[in-house]
């Protein structure tokens, strides 16, 4: 309500009176320049405007940083945890080496003649003594060799006999 008792009207809300102490200390009371100087019997005028209240402060929505470094950390155990297992499990068995030497009973087997193989005799890693049959070549070439040698001693003995017939006449 205003002095005169009526009831307050929009632009009586925002307009207020305040007593001479008030005047000369207030904030937002603007001398204008070139105006009448100001008696300490006039009532002073001062608009306020109605608090305004903080606008709500924003949420903070969590930054890449904070989502992408949990993920990575659980990343990162997820696979210490992953090689630890294939290590426990498989790894701690396997031994390598570049310069490897294995003991075991060989022997170096070589043909004295040489020739086609037909068969093996044998299978990988099987034991074997002295004297076993482990390969059979091919007899072709030697069946040849063979009968071309029985064919020149016959034509040798026959050459020696007639020469024995002939010293004997």
């Amino acid at each position: 309500m205003n002095e005169s008792g009526q009831g307050m009207t929009a632009t009586d809300q925002n307009v207020r009176q305040l007593p001479v102490s008030a005047q000369r200390s207030t904030p937002g009371v603007i001398d204008v320049p070139g105006s009448p100087q100001r008696s300490e019997n006039v009532p002073q005028v001062v608009t306020s405007k109605p608090p305004v209240e903080a606008p709500p402060a924003p949420q903070k929505s969590r930054s890449k940083r904070s989502l992408i470094l949990p993920i990575i950390v659980l990343a990162v155990i997820g696979f210490g945890l992953y090689k630890g297992y294939a290590y426990f499990i498989e790894g701690r068995f396997l031994v390598t080496t570049d310069d490897a030497y294995i003991k075991a009973d060989t022997a170096t087997i070589s043909a004295k003649i040489p020739g086609y193989v037909t068969t093996v005799q044998v299978a990988n890693n099987s034991v074997v003594k002295a004297g076993d049959l482990l390969v059979t070549l091919d007899a072709g070439d030697y069946q040849i060799a063979l009968d071309a040698a029985k064919t020149k001693r016959d034509t040798l003995d026959a050459t020696l006999t007639r020469l024995d017939r002939q010293g004997d006449a």
